[in-house]
């Protein structure tokens, strides 16, 4: 028995009888049993599919079969080794990038819901504020300088200096009010200009200086010529 090999299945008209004039019954091809069968002639190189149960081979004719599926074929080279564990690396390294993702994700939502809590929280009025008073400083004293000889009908600029309790001085020659508790002859302006008598006459004369409650004072001399 020759085998022969072909592609495909076969649809083939099985010859009922001799070459030439004889009757035909279409038959499909191959059988249940996944055989084709056929004569093959060997004088012409001729090849015709039989169904064994209609038709069969000629004297000149040599049997032959075969099945429609032919035998497994070597099989191919192997492809290329894949490094399962470097695989599972790269999905362990992507899977890391992703819940780092996620973490940065998570941060900035509750670093907005953070700053939406704080815009809708309402915001204190000046009433809600409590003020801070600072505390005053007290004015402890008051000093009258120059406190020298002024010369009769001459005239000298008093000065008046603040001492408050925080150790700090003050100018207040212009704040203080003015007082000249006994004239005889001298003068003493609003500004604390103080004027000796004009004579021959001369004395000592108390000046005072007057800031909220705080009074100084001093002794002016006159002396006589």
């Amino acid at each position: 028995m020759k085998n022969f090999a072909l592609q495909g299945a076969l649809a083939v008209i099985v010859a009922g009888g001799l070459y030439g004039g004889a009757t035909y019954a279409a038959s499909v091809i191959p059988g249940a049993d996944g055989v084709i069968h056929g004569c093959y002639r060997a004088s012409d190189g001729r090849l015709r599919v039989i169904d064994p149960a209609r038709a069969t081979c000629r004297r000149d004719e040599a049997p032959i079969q075969w099945n429609e599926r032919g035998p497994q074929g070597n099989p191919g080279p192997p492809g290329p080794a894949q490094d399962l564990a470097s695989l599972r690396t790269a999905v362990a390294g992507q899977q890391t990038r992703i819940a780092g993702l996620q973490t940065g994700v998570q941060d900035a939502q509750a670093r907005v819901a953070s700053l939406e809590t704080r815009v809708a929280a309402p915001q204190p009025t000046a009433t809600q504020i409590p003020a801070t008073a600072t505390p005053a400083i007290s004015l402890q004293s008051i000093a009258i300088t120059p406190a020298v000889p002024t010369l009769l009908g001459s005239s000298t600029q008093l000065n008046a200096t603040g001492q408050y309790g925080d150790g700090t001085t003050k100018d207040l020659t212009a704040a203080v009010t003015w007082r000249l508790a006994d004239g005889s002859g001298a003068t003493l302006s609003p500004s604390g200009l103080f004027t000796c008598p004009d004579g021959r006459v001369g004395g000592f004369f108390t000046v005072t200086a007057t800031l909220g409650g705080v009074t100084g004072s001093a002794r002016e001399d006159c002396p006589a010529g």
